[in-house]
């Protein structure tokens, strides 16, 4: 890659990719689920970009983007986890994007990266979460989390609730579910059973997990933020 000092304006950083909603620094996804996984890039310039998706041996596996102008910022891609013929990629391998840049004068920069893993069609999938109400009003009910789950057979189910810090403030489990709609409620108290005080008005995040299995040992799971507020204080009423 030829680059001067004059091009170097052109440079092009590729961040991550990322499962939708995951916090794995590797990225799995169920593409036989309806799943898809998102890599993220920037420009630091307006270019014309070619994105592709290439296996662990560096094979083409899908052109995402084909010589297309794109604006300078930060630029988000989903990948439904088929080649280019329509087909799934087989499951087991490490897959990554890679991007190459040209800008107006002819200066091309190219990255790649952002690792991702496809899961077999069997392995247990969370997708379609949803929560109400948000936002939540610790101490005044339940937050109620809604998720379509996917498994070849019932599994346990964790719900593992976290503050801003990363640190784990309350993990439900639940029974044995099986495919199908699902849902949880949290009362808004933290492992030790109080009250959330400790992040209202602030965002939460939550998770809902597959329990591994010794057949299948990484689960999946899902992230969505939930923003937690005080309990409004109550009025009086006015004579």
């Amino acid at each position: 890659m030829a680059r001067s000092m004059k091009a170097f304006f052109a440079h092009l950083v590729l961040l991550w990719a990322i499962s939708a909603c995951s916090g794995a620094s590797t990225a799995a996804f169920n593409p036989s689920a309806g799943e898809k996984t998102r890599f993220v890039f920037i420009v630091s310039e307006a270019a014309t970009l070619n994105v592709s998706v290439k296996n662990d041996s560096n094979d083409l596996i899908r052109n995402l983007i084909v010589n297309a102008p794109y604006p300078a910022g930060t630029l988000s891609i989903l990948w439904d986890g088929k080649n280019n013929s329509g087909e799934l990629a087989a499951s087991g391998n490490i897959y990554h994007i890679s991007v190459v840049a040209v800008d107006e004068t002819g200066n091309q920069a190219e990255a790649s990266g952002g690792d991702c893993t496809v899961l077999p069609a069997d392995h247990p999938a969370v997708t379609a979460l949803a929560e109400t109400p948000d936002p939540f009003y610790p101490g005044a009910g339940n937050i109620v989390f809604s998720y379509q789950l996917s498994v070849a057979q019932s599994v346990p189910v964790t719900i593992a609730i976290k503050n801003a810090g990363g640190s784990v403030i309350r993990s439900i489990t639940l029974d044995p579910q099986g495919t199908g709609a699902q849902t949880a409620a949290w009362d808004g108290k933290t492992l030790v059973r109080r009250w959330s005080r400790d992040f209202e008005a602030a965002v939460v995040t939550y998770s809902v997990e597959s329990t591994p299995t010794a057949q299948r040992p990484s689960s999946w799971w899902s992230f969505r933020q939930v923003t937690t507020l005080p309990v409004p204080a109550p009025t009086k009423a006015v004579p």
